[in-house]
This record gives C-alpha cells, sequence and structure tokens, in this order.
C-alpha cells in the first residue's frame, strides 16, 4: 500500500462521508453544508474521511477522483483504508 495511505487519524472532529457514487456535485454542496471551503479546509479544523463508493454510476466519477485525491495531497481528508491501519 503506498505510504500516503499509511497514516494515523488526527485527533480532530471528523466528517465521515458515505457513498458518493461519482456525484460531484453533490458531494461539492455537502462540504459546503458542512462548512468545508472548494479547497477542502474547514474553519474548525475538521477533516473528512470517506467510505464506500467513490464512484461508478454518477455523471462525474472522475471529477470526484480528482477531488478526493486533491483533498488527500492537501493532508484535509482521511482516506477509509487509513482506520484499518
Amino acid at each position: 500500500m503506498p505510504q500516503l495511505f499509511i497514516r494515523k487519524l488526527p485527533n480532530v472532529a471528523l466528517d465521515i462521508v458515505g457513498d458518493v457514487h461519482g456525484e460531484l456535485h453533490a458531494l461539492e454542496s455537502l462540504l459546503g453544508h458542512l462548512g468545508y471551503d472548494t479547497d477542502g479546509h474547514h474553519p474548525d479544523q475538521r477533516h473528512l474521511v470517506f467510505v464506500g463508493d467513490l464512484c461508478d454510476r454518477g455523471n462525474d466519477s472522475p471529477g470526484v477522483l480528482r477531488k478526493v485525491r486533491s483533498l488527500v495531497e492537501k493532508n484535509w481528508l482521511q482516506p477509509s483504508s487509513e482506520i484499518m491501519s
């Protein structure tokens, strides 16, 4: 497994996001509703944890993957595989 996915969960509040299924617009709406800016920063330093399917049947699976990768690179997201490590 790449080093990128082997980190401990931060000792901060987490927002758990379930199945996104390629729905980029819905994901961005949810993040905004939760208080995240477009770069994935939360004013209270909360982090995201995604569980379930990121893509498959929605209209923008590539966009969802780009968004999630960007969040991981900025350290505002904890991939669900980290929960298992």
